[in-house]
């Protein structure tokens, strides 16, 4: 039997925020979406795309999953790539994957069945649905689940910051000091601390190994935190609630994937090798 299970997510930032699209002049600008307002108005709506946090939870749920099968150099590249990153398509020089072997690898491997990859010329779709994270103001709240009333919200504008920064950049001793003020200094617009988003994660018709999977995925973010972009500088930092609903299937369809993957690890490290 599976399962079909919706968490909503509620973050609430503790450092500023960056999610990079495009940079006008020396400022790193936010991504914007287009928004239509209630009175008809359109508006250019920062926003963090859903594909950077199933990003994150990909690379949780890879670590997971190494720790677990301990493949540290056991695996092919592609395979490595795949599970960290998704992969990318292209061509091999292997006979392609069958309908049955792909179905196979997603019953030994969780983080392949939840999150899908690119396996050689063929696209495994995972079951993992994610939200765009969007934050919580006068210009989203009409679209926004949980915002009863957004009369009393700030505008986005008064949620958006801009980090000066300056790049120490080796041009030698002939430099001016005009060229060296204008060509090493730059800003990164951010969402500021304090600010807060609303999104969401669903997993559609999952196993009881692959829902305990996802569960522990989950619960590795609440408790680490992290959105957007340029962690290695203090970026990022985020609190997160989240509230599990069951949609359908049995309610306690929760089977340990660690004790699964610990019984099949040869075969699951063999599966692996299909992708390439």
């Amino acid at each position: 039997m599976t399962s079909t299970v919706h968490w909503d997510l509620d973050l609430t930032s503790l450092s500023p925020i960056a999610h990079r699209e495009e940079t006008a002049g020396t400022t790193v600008m936010l991504r914007r979406e287009k928004i239509f307002q209630p009175d008809g108005r359109v508006e250019q709506v920062p926003a963090i795309s859903g594909n950077s946090l199933r990003g994150m939870l990909r690379r949780i749920g890879e670590e997971l999953l190494r720790d677990v099968l301990d493949y540290e150099g056991k695996l092919s590249l592609p395979a490595a790539h795949a599970l960290r990153n998704g992969g990318a398509l292209g061509r091999t020089s292997k006979e392609g994957v069958t309908g049955g072997q792909l179905r196979y690898l997603c019953s030994l491997v969780p983080q392949i069945a939840v999150f899908g990859c690119a396996a050689g010329s063929r696209t495994i779709e995972g079951k993992l649905q994610v939200g765009k994270v969007r934050p919580v103001c006068q210009e989203t709240a009409h679209i926004l689940p949980r915002v009863v009333d957004g009369s009393g919200l700030g505008s986005m504008f008064d949620q958006l910051t801009l980090e000066p920064y300056t790049h120490f950049d080796d041009v030698g001793v002939a430099a001016t000091d005009e060229e060296s003020s204008h060509l090493m200094r730059f800003e990164i617009e951010a969402f500021a601390t304090g600010v807060q988003f609303q999104s969401w994660v669903r997993v559609e018709r999952a196993t009881g190994v692959e829902l305990s999977f996802l569960r522990e995925v989950l619960e590795v973010y609440r408790v680490r935190g992290r959105l957007g972009a340029r962690a290695g500088i203090g970026f990022g930092q985020v609190a997160v609630a989240m509230e599990e609903h069951h949609v359908s299937g049995p309610a306690d369809n929760d089977e340990s994937w660690r004790d699964h993957l610990t019984a099949n690890a040869s075969d699951a490290l063999e599966a692996l090798s299909l992708i390439g």
